[in-house]
């Protein structure tokens, strides 16, 4: 069968090139995505207060839950329709989409409800005081019922690149972060709307972001598209299976907050969970940048392997983990020898409590930019190879088991500033393991291909 121009450039395009078409946008894209809450907390910071700032900590677990299902469903479809792109079968590509998209609509509406209904109870469970309880409530109950609209966005983000679109989707999610924060200074610091305003800001955003994807995925010549295919149950299985190292990541991530957010309260009070919450920005952006160049590859690495072609997913692989390490070390400076500097962007009093605990937090965290970048870069290499098994022992490392040790133990070690080691030593002990299991893989099937 005849290759599409999209499919040619997988197929045989130079990899440094073809790296840098998906690469590129795929960091910007999730930059953006990154950039969304931290929009929120900034104008909250400075239009309402540290408390309102505080309150969005709070709901970040309810926000990544929602987007680690995006994520699961959104990663395994994209390995399956690449590799099936790959392989020729288009069939299987068009229903994989359309298996996805009706999944998420269905589910993020039921959930939107839920959250709707259960403000109240949820955010007193996920740590949020007297004092906090009013701002988050507000802020759930504005943003929940746009959680459709945020899902699809993000699994037409990850189609758009599939389909070898990647400019394209990076260009609608800027569009969507520059709306958002539009929209948050009308909203709130001229309304007056408080964090009710910030949430509806957000969900307006990312509703008129799905609106623009949808129309490519939905025309008659598109290479994967919404109106062909049919639903499968086994569709779903096998890309839930596939995408669940990604959305566990973002899963525990969210734990990570609530355990986090809990601790701070009882060790700072809400001057804490302010702390962790600027801190928090600062990782989870630089965090979107690795993700975003790690699973904007994955049509590169999925295409490749699906249709044998195994030098150019091991060059594809070695491109990413050089690149990835340069940008931690970007990253790294920027944290630690400005973190005072950015960190003041977010509270408008400027208090000295709060700043000094959040400078001291960055500084050590600010260590972590040193080796996430590799470990979220393995864990979608074995996405794409469809190895789930693999994938989530990786993410589980980095995203839970050594950071609940760390939270438990480090403490007890080292006192209050002790909690800040979690991060980067949780980072530095899933280094160690996922470098093994990568190089293992490697020696298995790639020993004798020379690049």
């Amino acid at each position: 069968m005849h290759l599409t121009k999209e499919e040619q450039l997988l197929a045989t395009g130079k990899i440094p090139a073809l790296f840098r078409k998906f690469a590129i946008p795929g960091v910007i894209g999730l930059l953006f995505i990154g950039l969304q809450p931290m929009i929120d907390g900034a104008v909250l910071g400075n239009y309402v207060g540290t408390e309102a700032l505080a309150s969005i900590s709070i709901f970040v677990p309810i926000y990544t839950f929602m987007t680690a299902l995006a994520v699961v469903v959104g990663v395994g479809c994209q390995a399956i329709v690449s590799m099936s792109l790959g392989s020729k079968d288009y069939t299987r590509a068009h229903s994989a989409f359309r298996t996805a998209f009706w999944s998420l609509s269905v589910l993020a509406l039921v959930m939107g409800c839920v959250f709707v209904l259960a403000a109240e109870p949820l955010c007193r469970f996920l740590g949020a005081n007297e004092v906090l309880l009013p701002y988050t409530v507000s802020y759930v109950r504005a943003f929940s019922l746009f959680f459709p609209f945020m899902l699809l966005t993000f699994l037409c983000d990850y189609m758009l690149k599939a389909m070898g679109r990647p400019y394209f989707a990076m260009l609608v999610l800027g569009g969507t972060v520059l709306l958002n924060l539009l929209l948050n200074i009308l909203f709130v610091g001229s309304f007056g709307w408080s964090t009710a305003g910030s949430g509806l800001a957000t969900g307006i955003a990312f509703t008129s972001g799905f609106a623009v994807m949808a129309p490519t995925l939905l025309k008659k010549n598109s290479l994967v598209n919404l109106r062909k295919g049919h639903f499968s149950f086994k569709l779903l299985g096998e890309m839930t299976y596939n995408g669940s190292s990604e959305g566990l990541s973002e899963l525990s991530a969210g734990i990570t907050v609530l355990l986090f957010n809990w601790v701070m309260m009882q060790t700072w009070g809400e001057v804490g969970v302010a702390a962790f919450t600027a801190i928090n920005y600062l990782l989870n952006l630089g965090i979107q940048m690795f993700i975003g160049l790690s699973d904007g590859i994955v049509p590169i690495l999925s295409f490749n392997y699906g249709a044998g072609h195994l030098n150019r997913v091991k060059a594809t692989l070695l491109l990413g983990f050089k690149t990835n390490t340069a940008i931690g070390i970007i990253l790294f400076c920027i944290m630690f020898f400005g973190n005072e500097f950015i960190i003041s962007q977010f509270f408008a009093d400027g208090g000295s409590d709060v700043l000094k605990i959040t400078s001291i937090g960055a500084s050590i965290c600010a260590f972590a930019f040193l080796l996430n970048g590799s470990n979220i870069l393995s864990s979608s290499f074995f996405t794409s190879l469809g190895d789930a098994r693999t994938s989530v022992l990786v993410s589980l490392q980095r995203g839970l088991l050594f950071v609940v040790l760390g939270i438990m133990i480090y403490p007890i070690l080292w006192g209050d500033n002790g909690i800040w080691l979690t991060v980067p030593l949780a980072e530095f002990f899933t280094f160690v393991s996922s470098m093994y299991l990568l190089k293992k893989r490697l020696n298995k099937w790639l020993v004798n291909i020379h690049v």
